[in-house]
């Protein structure tokens, strides 16, 4: 059986980020994001700035990592000597942190997705350069699901669905829980509201858990993300 790389902590959950503040042991963070998610930035920003600890922060594009894309996170994690790196954004967002941490080793990494795609780098895969590339060492210290910044569409819930259903598990003991959650999303549970939102997370979430085989991973990296 293929050893899984997995983060220390997976927090999936309505607001989760408090909790998961309460382990953030840096004096500074680099929140690494996109413009438009002024709200999320702020929300994840608030709870930091209330334990103390300095914010700075990079907006990344939408896409994968380039070098001259990547240069002002660098530059920013050379003039702040951040202790934790915390993305707050799309997988695209999550491979410009794995990417800096290759060059910058030492921060620590959170992953606060705001999609449902956050396997790829929880097993240690990212593209940069226009390359996949695998590296255990940039698996994320947490990733969090926190229903108030995770937005899953109803197009993510069907892929899920899809992936469950697949021969894409090491464990494959989580499959018909996370057929049941979409099931419901899919029937009964209009979209965007906060129910939605909460069970949306949840059913992410336990995909993540069922540990989804790591070659299946990198054809849908290579495949979906650009």
């Amino acid at each position: 059986m293929e050893s899984v790389v997995c983060p220390d902590r997976l927090y999936f959950r309505p607001s989760s980020f408090p909790t998961v503040v309460n382990e953030v042991l840096a004096k500074r963070v680099v929140i690494v994001s996109h413009v438009e998610l002024r709200t999320q930035k702020e929300y994840v920003a608030h709870h930091l700035c209330k334990r103390g600890i300095e914010v700075y922060f990079v907006d990344v594009p939408d896409r994968s990592p380039t070098r001259p894309t990547l240069e002002p996170l660098l530059e920013m994690i050379e003039k702040v000597r951040p202790e934790t790196l915390i993305c707050v954004g799309s997988i695209n967002a999550s491979f410009y942190c794995a990417a800096a941490i290759s060059f910058a080793p030492g921060p620590d990494f959170i992953y606060v997705a705001s999609d449902n795609q956050p396997i790829p780098t929880m097993l240690g895969i990212y593209r940069y350069m226009g390359k996949i590339i695998i590296d255990e060492k940039i698996c994320p210290n947490f990733v969090v699901l926190d229903s108030v910044i995770t937005d899953i569409s109803i197009d993510a819930i069907r892929a899920t669905t899809s992936l469950a259903k697949s021969d894409s598990t090491v464990f494959g003991c989580f499959t018909g829980t996370v057929v049941e959650i979409a099931k419901e999303l899919l029937g009964n549970i209009k979209p965007n509201c906060p129910a939605w939102r909460e069970r949306a997370t949840n059913l992410a979430g336990t995909l993540m858990v069922s540990r989804p085989n790591r070659d299946l991973i990198v054809r849908y990296v290579r495949a979906e993300c650009k």
